[in-house]
């Protein structure tokens, strides 16, 4: 019951218009809460990432038609 009240409540306060003096406290509110975040942002280093390689990666030997062995073909055999 407590939870339907406090919905209640809430919808009651979005009903009703803010003054401009609670608007313009809302406002100092939100520049404060952004600066902080700013704050926060630029006091923690970001994190160091490691040196991507510079060679290339060696060549994979792929196997070419010529080089399959007859042990890959399939025949039939008579039954």
């Amino acid at each position: 019951m407590e939870g339907i009240a406090y919905q209640n409540e809430i919808d009651e306060l979005l009903k009703t218009k803010i003054s401009s003096e609670e608007e313009e406290e809302v406002q100092k509110q939100l520049i404060a809460l952004q600066k902080s975040q700013e704050k926060d942002e630029d006091a923690q280093p970001l994190p160091s990432l490691p040196n991507a390689p510079k060679s290339e990666l060696p060549q994979k030997n792929s196997p070419t038609k010529d080089s399959q062995t007859s042990s890959n073909i399939q025949e039939a055999i008579p039954a």
